[in-house]
Order: structure tokens, then sequence, then C-alpha cells
């Protein structure tokens, strides 16, 4: 079975071995959050390796790891959450994407 996707809304950020946070479509899509409980599903990749937290911290080198130019990762987050993005120790400066999706 193949799964469609419709993307709702995508943007992209500079990623550096600093952390950088992101909330994906508030004030946007939902100005209320509470409005729509449904987590909100996230595509996020990168043309550099990097790693990821979904907890509202920043995000460390050691967090969960996604691999650079692949088709990234589907990442189920809370209706209003938050994703820290970094580099991976060693990686040179890049760019990451997000999209929220909804899956058809």
């Amino acid at each position: 079975m193949m799964d469609t996707f419709t993307i709702l809304s995508s943007t992209s950020h500079a990623v550096t071995s600093t952390a950088y946070t992101f909330q994906p479509d508030l004030g946007v899509a939902d100005p209320n959050p509470l409005n729509d409980p449904k987590p909100w599903l996230v595509r996020v990749f990168s043309d550099v390796n990097i790693c990821i937290r979904t907890d509202g911290q920043a995000a460390s080198q050691s967090d969960f790891p996604i691999a650079a130019g692949r088709e990234g990762e589907l990442i189920n987050l809370p209706s209003g959450g938050l994703i820290s993005v970094v580099s991976q120790a060693g990686e040179a400066d890049g760019t990451v994407f997000f999209s929220r999706v909804k899956r058809q």
C-alpha cells in the first residue's frame, strides 16, 4: 500500500552546530493549538546530517539522528509542539526543511 501526502505548509531554516527550535504553523493554520488536539505529521529532512528533539528542549548532537539527502523522517508532533534541530558533530552548515503533511 502506498501512502499519499498533502503538504499543508512548508518552510526551511539554516542548520548549524547551534540548536534551532521551530513550531510548525503556529498562528498560520490555527492560532489556537487547543482547537486541533490531533498530532501533526511533520516531515523533517536536511542537506546535512542532523539531530532532532521534540520535547521542548534544545537538540544536542546526541539526540535522534536523521541522515542527509534522503526522505528524512515523519514525526508525529503534538499539536502546538516544538521541533529542535542541530547539525551532527563534524557537519558543515546546511539547510533543514520542515513540511507539515496530511496522510491521504
